[in-house]
């Protein structure tokens, strides 16, 4: 415990829970899967980012969504629904 020895009877039970995990190659690969998804996720919230802020960018000097979603799709190597799902507005939902 932050190589501390534990004290209690507590900190001591705690302690060999997590000395178990640790111990478990199913569990380790299970969280080393899991830290890899985060990062997924990060790079690809990253990415979409830079996406949205390029078209608020083009927004800025006044193009023309057709224009938009052509730039995107050269840009950032997407097919056209996808620029479109950046650019265009979604339907409304039916009540």
């Amino acid at each position: 415990m932050n190589g501390n020895q534990p004290t209690t009877e507590y900190t001591k039970q705690l302690d060999e829970a997590v000395n178990l995990v640790k111990s478990s190659e199913e569990r380790r690969h299970e969280y080393m899967i899991m830290a890899i998804r985060d990062l997924e996720k990060i790079a690809e919230g990253e990415y979409t980012g830079e996406i949205r802020g390029s078209v608020n960018t083009y927004r800025e000097f006044d193009l023309d969504d057709q224009a938009i979603i052509e730039r995107i799709m050269k840009k950032y190597d997407l097919n056209r629904e996808e620029a479109e799902a950046y650019v265009l507005p979604k339907p409304a939902e039916a009540v």
